[in-house]
């Protein structure tokens, strides 16, 4: 397996004709996203083999953001990173 670096950030990709495999990586974590499970399993194997972590299963929170599963899609949400900073700010009390 042979990954590309983005230019823009610390992503790196697998294509192929059939394929796609997004490993990002922030600080300490990463986050794996393809379209075959088989192959981020693989994936996923090879980089236990070469690294000391632990799978965390599905996303749930990644640099602030806040990621739901449902059967049919995601939903993305910052809303508990701006509930934080608002109380931080005390204005979750003032009403308008």
């Amino acid at each position: 397996m042979l990954f590309t670096q983005s230019n823009l950030s610390k992503q790196y990709q697998l294509a192929t004709l059939l394929q796609v495999i997004s490993l990002s990586l922030y600080v300490d974590d990463i986050i794996i996203i393809g379209d075959d499970i088989d192959d981020i399993s693989v994936l996923k194997t090879k980089l236990v083999r070469q690294f000391e972590m632990k799978d965390l299963s599905y996303l749930q929170y990644f640099i602030g953001i806040e990621v739901t599963r449902s059967i049919r899609d995601y939903l993305i949400s910052q809303s508990k990173i701006l509930q934080i900073f608002l109380s931080g700010l005390d204005l979750l009390t003032i009403r308008l």
